[in-house]
């Protein structure tokens, strides 16, 4: 829904209810690996990891229910999709039911969509007059009633679920569009949990009928004010962020891994007023991995980045806003056929960064408007908008499925299908899925625009990574004009030959120049090398092809029925004459048998090299040393077809070969990082440091794995970043298959002792939804404080810890410099002590508040953690040992479930933990389990591989 002015010409009460606002859609590791089931029996698990957006309580952890699941790489990785939700492109299935969805996953990851972005899956308001049809009613979808899952177009909850958990199957990842701004403008439909005024905004406050005549360049009307009437959320109050929030947590629970905020221009950002908005803050800690907002690109009365960097802020894996400036540009030039490369190169970031911004030729909100701003674009431009905004190095492409039969010379609502239906097929165009599957290739390549020899017409996308390999470089062209010659075009490919995946043909470069090729006349043309699949499989930025194989070679793999001797391949070239190439005479070759695993196929298959027999069908028949009734095809019947360039598997029963997604192994890793030399890196207790693994051949695949040997003196998480915890030597290890490096950490006790920090301990008042402290040193300009108005969010204990006792709060204040420092504790909203223009309380080393306007001094007790009292099935010297989606039983000096008040918890995303100490292993790497119960601490290192 994007803001601004509506077409008038509808009724007044879709007037009333439609709230899409015209200027863009201001827009978003495994808890237990492949088991659902799992999922839902251990909610209650504490996983905390550096890398996770996961608040404390929300259940599932999108990015390692998915990136951290091998089951998901593995599909992910056959299908090419990118790794990063915030670099792949994202189908937007406008309007498609969940099953409707559900129903097509194949087709879209076989499309190269890395995420299916679905519609509003709130309870709505529903227009029974006009039932399923476009026209009038498809806006219903963006006016909620309530906060529960399900609605008369997307489907029900468990649909929701169903969809989610097909989508993983795939390797594709969910985002669900949210209209968190507000809900209909009908009283009497919202629902009885949402039927209270305080949980919206006055309409006193606004001017014009029911508040909802909103000056554009007055940003507190813009966030206060009802959009075309409807009940605007009061985001400054955290009863109405807390239930956003539970319905949000629910859909991550339930399988999504992101979300699209339309209208988020109309949520303020959280201290964008005096008041500070609690909104944000609170429904963005959901445990979804990418979030973006609707956002405008060049409104100068909002602050973009602010936006940008909030969303990535809350996100494990990225997140931003809509690139709507960006999307006219495209829609400009490819109206007027002039795609200048100079005009295009800029993706119109407004000072985010390129990777922030989700993309597109048209989004729903142009399309279906009033305005119909795109909605006149044919096949062919959209054709022609996709190949650039998909090419891009830049932004998340978002590709906008129409109603069938739709737009273009056609009505802008053919009613040729129905709210639920999937839409036209212009998503798997065949120009479409070779862009995607460009993009997915050349993930984290450098990009260059230019126009084909100088001509405004036709455009080149380069991607390239300048490292003497053609198979990881390209071109998409977008010509809208007649044949171009490119013989003699500079470009930055490196040399080789490039075949054109859209319409054939090739392009050849030699020395920085293309020496041979031309663009294709009103036509897209992606030029690139395949690796087996054509989808360039992409996982984090490298390419993916055969074990040392040349990219294109084609080999067939096959499992030998046990009942034959011997197995041979008869392979011949389908063009229909009776001297039709083969690899050689009747019965063809005999295939050989692999003593070992070669990347593609395991020890045990057979397999043989398919030569060149020229362009056209590949086909193959197997046979016992032609023998006529061991054969497969039978006797007369063709042979099993095959496209050459890929290399293809039979299992000895089926009826046609499958495509082999080939491995390549690591042959070396190496470790480098701030301060790592010579193998070796010191740091003092609390400091951290930041490792990076990298990896021989580049185009490895397989998952880097770490882990401490001693991580209760250091551990390390699973993207390689070290925390030093006490002194001690531990061994960081990085694995990748059967290769590891390793370095040496030495830990060493810090200087600066606990006597110097300031701590402040404090009790929550009942009536206070959250704990803040806002603290500060001096006064007038010589002022400092510990953040902007809140000030901080306080940690509840969930143990003792040697000063105050588990329920309380607890906040290390920075160093402000000299100075008395004073703290106002607050809830985030209007509730404060001490009072309004009343000077904070005095703090002076450890003390707490429990009440009143002055501060206790706490006298401490150290008590350290002990590593020898946690037992179980396993644990040895203060450490134990599992398996990922293994569990094991821990207890405490032999004692176990029914142990009274021991609390339980775990420190990082490797291993999860019940509050009866049942602990899970969720991903490789390491964390520490403690546990606490009476006046004594344990701790146990666990180890996931």
């Amino acid at each position: 829904m994007s803001t601004g002015r509506w077409s008038t010409a509808f009724s007044t009460d879709a007037a009333r209810s439609r709230h899409h606002h015209s200027a863009s859609h201001d827009v978003m590791r495994v808890i237990l690996a492949g088991v659902m089931a799992c999922a839902m029996l251990f909610a209650s698990f504490s996983i905390v990891g550096t890398q996770t957006a996961l608040a404390v309580g929300t259940g599932r952890d999108s990015y390692t229910d998915t990136l951290g699941n091998a089951d998901f790489e593995a599909a992910r990785a056959k299908y090419g999709l990118t790794k990063d939700m915030k670099n792949g492109a994202i189908l937007h299935a406008w309007m498609w039911s969940f099953n409707t969805i559900k129903n097509n996953m194949k087709a879209i990851a076989e499309a190269g969509y890395t995420s299916v972005q679905t519609e509003p899956m709130s309870a709505v308001k529903t227009n029974p007059a006009n039932g399923k049809k476009f026209t009038e009613n498809w806006y219903y979808v963006y006016q909620p009633t309530d906060t529960t899952i399900g609605n008369f177009v997307v489907g029900s909850e468990q649909d929701l679920k169903d969809m989610c958990a097909e989508a993983h199957k795939y390797g594709v990842r969910i985002i669900v569009d949210v209209v968190a701004n507000h809900f209909t403008s009908d009283w009497n439909a919202i629902g009885s949990d949402w039927k209270d005024t305080s949980l919206f905004h006055s309409r006193t406050n606004c001017p014009g009928n029911a508040g909802d005549k909103i000056d554009y360049s007055n940003r507190w009307q813009v966030t206060h004010c009802h959009l075309l009437g409807l009940w605007d959320i009061n985001t400054e109050n955290q009863t109405a962020a807390n239930k956003m929030k539970d319905f949000l947590v629910e859909a991550v629970n339930d399988g999504v891994d992101g979300f699209r905020f339309d209208a988020a221009k109309h949520v303020e950002l959280p201290d964008e007023f005096p008041q500070h908005s609690v909104y944000w803050e609170t429904i963005l800690k959901n445990g979804a991995q990418y979030q973006y907002g609707e956002v405008l690109q060049g409104d100068s009365t909002l602050n973009y980045t602010g936006y940008t960097n909030m969303f990535t802020q809350y996100s494990s894996d990225g997140g931003g806003a809509t690139a709507s400036d960006y999307g006219k540009t495209v829609r400009a030039a490819i109206k007027s056929s002039s795609l200048n490369a100079s005009n295009l190169s800029s993706l119109r970031n407004g000072g985010a960064k390129d990777d922030q911004l989700v993309t597109w030729v048209e989004s729903h909100d142009n399309y279906a408007n009033g305005d119909k701003e795109s909605t006149g674009l044919t096949d062919y431009q959209l054709r022609m908008g996709w190949s650039i905004v998909g090419s891009r190095a830049g932004g998340a492409p978002l590709y906008f499925n129409r109603p069938v039969g739709s737009g273009g010379n056609n009505a802008q609502f053919a009613e040729q299908s129905q709210l639920g239906d999937a839409g036209d097929n212009m998503w798997k165009d065949k120009a479409v899925v070779a862009v995607n599957y460009f993009r997915n290739k050349m993930n984290g390549n450098s990009e260059y625009l230019r126009n084909c020899q100088s001509q405004n017409s036709c455009l080149m996308v380069e991607r390239y990574a300048k490292d003497g390999k053609a198979d990881d470089d390209g071109v998409v062209i977008a010509n809208m004009g007649g044949d171009v010659n490119l013989a003699g075009s500079d470009t930055t490919l490196d040399d080789g030959t490039y075949t054109d995946q859209v319409n054939g043909g090739t392009i050849t470069v030699s020395g920085g120049k293309i020496t041979a090729g031309a663009a294709k006349a009103y036509a897209v043309s992606a030029y690139y090398q395949t690796n087996g699949s054509g989808s360039g499989s992409s996982t984090g930025g490298s390419s993916t092809g055969g074990s040392g194989q040349t990219t294109g070679a084609t080999v067939v793999y096959a499992t030998k029925p046990s009942w034959w001797n011997t197995i041979n391949a008869y392979i011949y070239k389908d063009d229909g004459s009776a001297s039709a190439a083969s690899n050689a005479s009747w019965p063809g070759v005999a295939m050989t048998r692999l003593t070992a695993d070669d990347g593609c196929a395991k020890a045990g298959t057979y397999r043989v090299d398919v030569p060149d027999l020229g362009s056209g069908t590949y086909r193959v028949i197997f046979s016992d040393n032609g023998s006529s009734s061991n054969r497969y095809p039978a006797d007369m019947v063709a042979g099993m077809a095959f496209t050459r360039g890929t290399s293809v598997q039979w299992d000895g029963q089926g009826t046609s070969p499958e495509t082999v997604q080939c491995s390549t192994p690591a042959t070396k890793v190496a470790i480098s990082g701030d301060g790592v030399t010579d193998g070796k890196l010191s740091l003092s207790t609390g400091a951290t440091a930041q490792l990076t693994a990298t990896v021989t051949p580049s185009t490895a695949t397989g998952t880097v794995t770490w882990a401490s040997s001693s991580p209760l003196i250091a551990r390390v998480d699973a993207n390689g970043r070290v925390s030093a915890l006490k002194a001690g030597t531990t061994t960081i290890t990085a694995s990748v298959g059967k290769v590891t490096a390793t370095v040496d950490v030495t830990v060493t006790a810090s200087q600066s002792g606990s006597e110097t920090k300031n701590v402040v301990y404090a009790s929550k008042p009942s009536g206070w939804n959250a704990l803040y402290a806002y603290v500060y040193t001096g006064d007038g300009a010589s002022a400092k404080s510990n953040a902007t108005w809140p000030g901080v969010a306080m940690t509840q204990l969930t143990a003792d810890d040697g000063c105050a006792k588990a329920g309380m709060y607890r906040y290390e204040v920075p160093d402000l410099g000299t100075g008395t420092y004073h703290v106002i504790f607050n809830d985030g909203g209007s509730q404060q002590t001490p009072g309004a223009r009343k000077a904070g309380m005095e703090l002076k080393g450890t003390m707490a508040w429990t009440g009143g306007d002055t501060l206790n001094t706490l006298s401490c007790q150290t008590v350290p953690p002990k590593t020898n009292g946690i037992t179980g099935d396993g644990v040895a010297d203060g450490a134990i040992a599992i398996a990922v989606g293994k569990t094991a039983q821990l207890g405490v000096n032999g004692k176990t479930v029914t142990m009274p008040n021991a609390k339980w918890w775990s420190d990082g995303a490797a291993v999860a933990v019940t509050g009866t100490g049942l602990i899970v292993g969720v991903t490789a790497g390491t964390s520490t389990v403690s546990v606490t119960t009476g006046d004594a601490t344990y701790q146990l290192a666990v180890t996931v591989k």
